[in-house]
């Protein structure tokens, strides 16, 4: 999900646009990635409620409506940004324990219906494919600011414009790709009961 393209604008983001420091937004970046020790546990006890592809959906929605609580947040208010980060975390490792769960679903009825095992490949494209999304998010990233001006060299000095071009290049892209994903989901069939 979005996380690739957000981890490669992050601390221009938090420092440039939101006014924080380099040590505070490290200090919510850790909160960002412990979030995931509950996030995990947390999406799976709802899939369990709700079933796998809507838990999924729900934390494309959370993660991108929290992207968005950050933009709107105070500046360099850590407090504030703490809550929000730590559900965006939260969401994001839920969604990437919903897409391995859902992988694995996908490779049961393979073997129950073709009497094949395909776990492993299935793994290993589910893996590839993100590993290919992060590469292109990263260099997709870096020719939005390109194109908006934004120079992401170390003491540069940016205007207004080019950091309205950050904040939309770490908003638009996140937002967007990651509802597009959870979008995919609606009518999915394989259910529990199937």
């Amino acid at each position: 999900m979005g996380p690739a393209w957000m981890s490669a604008l992050y601390l221009f983001f938090f420092t440039d646009s939101r006014g924080f420091s380099i040590s505070q937004a490290n200090i919510l970046l850790v909160i960002y990635i412990a979030a995931g020790l509950v996030g995990a546990p947390a999406t799976a006890w709802l899939a369990n409620r709700i079933s796998k592809h809507r838990a999924l959906a729900l934390t494309a929605i959370g993660y991108s409506l929290m992207l968005v609580v950050l933009y709107l947040s105070p500046k360099a208010s850590v407090p504030i940004a703490a809550p929000a980060m730590f559900l965006a975390g939260a969401l994001a490792a839920g969604s990437v324990v919903m897409i391995r769960s859902l992988t694995a679903d996908i490779g049961d009825e393979i073997r129950l219906e073709k009497d094949q095992h395909q776990i492993g490949l299935l793994y290993a494209l589910t893996s590839g494919t993100t590993k290919a999304a992060g590469a292109l998010a990263v260099t997709l990233t870096f020719w939005v600011l390109s194109l908006v001006g934004y120079n992401p060299a170390e003491h540069a000095v940016n205007g207004p414009t080019q950091i309205r071009g950050l904040e939309l290049a770490y908003i638009i892209g996140p937002v967007v790709f990651v509802m597009l994903g959870g979008a995919c989901f609606i009518g999915y069939k394989l259910s529990a009961e199937r």
